[in-house]
């Protein structure tokens, strides 16, 4: 085996009762009956489980194919089972000597990626050995996922339709800035090529009792409102900022803007999600293949 690839994803609860446990886990603390309630209501909306977790492990199963016998791909979550630390000492214990670990969001987003950097450290404070360990991040300049962006807005293009590219919002700060310039700029990028003219970049998912104005704006919701006013007849959400399907995309997209969308009498539109699509894993190949060269 000549190399490991982890790929490293936020997580999701595999079945509604695990949501309390995940939840405690990614904040830190336990919320409040009623925002808990709230919270489960929302993964029974959408089946009562996330699909992250599944959909991570074919995509390291399928990139495991198209890199062949040399390499050893394998999923691994943040904030559920199997961790990362797990993971990695799985790899270490059949004698691979190169791992890459590819973070699954193509942007910097400090929250999730600075915690993944310091365990990555502190494995290897507390595991000393010679085996090398590369961190990929930030790899959302890669030509070919511009592309897989451009060819799935072409396929559903329309002159009458407003784009909305839709990230996860942050709390601002200078971290923050990193993260807000990397999604603009690949949706510049995007729109240039498609040849967007009616297009912007809504921020979702706030936590519920949080002062907006203290996290990037505008939201996707207000956007909604804003191209509704304006006369829009199509409205089409493009989930720029989430490489597989989750909470974020299959409640807050698929339901809670569809209907603030409907509700206006203005046609809804949703480019699918990136998930194990033949483009996107051919994606993930290239950024594997480009950066194994930094083990030399």
């Amino acid at each position: 085996m000549k190399m490991a690839v982890i790929l490293v994803a936020l997580g999701g609860p595999r079945r509604l009762s695990d949501v309390p446990a995940f939840v405690k886990r990614f904040t830190g603390r336990e919320l409040p009956s009623q925002a808990m309630a709230e919270i489960l209501n929302r993964y029974r909306r959408i089946g009562g489980y996330s699909p992250i977790v599944a959909i991570t492990e074919k995509q390291a199963e399928l990139l495991g194919q198209t890199l062949g016998d040399d390499y050893l791909c394998l999923p691994a979550f943040g904030y559920v089972e199997p961790c990362l630390e797990e993971v990695i000492a799985a790899t270490l214990a059949r004698g691979i000597k190169k791992v890459l670990i590819l973070f699954m969001s193509p942007f910097y987003a400090y929250v999730t990626c600075d915690d993944y950097l310091r365990r990555i450290d502190l494995f290897r404070k507390n595991n000393p050995s010679t085996v090398k360990i590369l961190p990929v991040l930030s790899w959302y300049k890669e030509e070919s996922f511009v592309e897989v962006w451009v060819e799935k807005i072409k396929d559903i293009f329309t002159e009458e339709g407003y784009f909305i590219f839709s990230a996860h919002s942050l709390p601002k700060g200078e971290k923050t800035l990193i993260y807000e310039d990397q999604v603009k700029e690949l949706v510049e990028a995007v729109a240039l090529r498609v040849g967007l003219k009616n297009y912007a970049v809504g921020w979702q998912s706030i936590p519920a009792g949080i002062d907006k104005t203290m996290w990037l704006t505008p939201t996707t919701d207000e956007l909604i409102t804003e191209a509704a006013s304006q006369g829009f007849k199509t409205i089409v959400l493009v989930p720029i900022g989430f490489t597989a399907d989750h909470i974020e995309t299959l409640y807050d997209i698929d339901i809670f803007f569809r209907s603030l969308v409907e509700t206006r009498g203005i046609d809804y539109k949703r480019i699918s999600s990136l998930n194990f699509g033949s483009s996107f894993i051919n994606t993930l190949r290239r950024i594997v293949l480009k950066n194994e060269q930094m083990f030399d």
